[in-house]
């Protein structure tokens, strides 16, 4: 027998306005993206499908920075594959200078003791706990965004 999961769902205007729970996925039937949401903002944070990125940069979605020296990443890094190569301490970008609410960094780990911290009072909220710094293993995968002019939001860890 096949099972069929169906996610909630609702048209552009009903997934506007939607505040769902933290982690919750919804779909947008109208122009089939996904949401993310967290808890607080309407409409949580669209994923794009590939029909919408098409035609997004010039320079594609996605580019892959190797880090392999620990230090401070730049706004440069937004919506990019950042990953870490050597061990060490990398700095988030400041929010000042990370130009939208729902911006996102891709932070990928190939080696254990990797540690990302907030840049100066800048703050990252993990699982509902506000820290100053991520610790990633060797082989995770983490989403971040910019939730607010001070504060980074934890989408995703695998």
């Amino acid at each position: 027998m096949t099972l069929y999961t169906q996610q909630v769902r609702g048209s552009e205007a009903v997934e506007d306005a939607r505040i769902g729970p933290a982690g919750l996925i919804t779909v947008d039937t109208d122009t089939y993206s996904l949401r993310i949401h967290d808890g607080l903002k309407p409409g949580g944070y669209k994923i794009p499908n590939e029909d919408h990125i098409a035609g997004f940069s010039t320079r594609g979605f996605m580019a892959r920075n190797a880090q392999s020296v620990p230090g401070n990443l730049t706004a440069a890094a937004v919506s990019d594959l950042n990953e870490f190569t050597t061990a060490g301490t990398w700095v988030l970008p400041s929010l000042g200078d990370v130009p939208n609410i729902g911006d996102i960094l891709i932070l990928c780990a190939t080696v254990s003791d990797v540690t990302v911290d907030a840049f100066g009072t800048n703050q990252i909220l993990d699982q509902g706990a506000v820290v100053t710094s991520l610790s990633l293993v060797a082989n995770e995968l983490v989403t971040i965004a910019k939730r607010s002019a001070t504060q980074y939001i934890v989408m995703n860890r695998y």
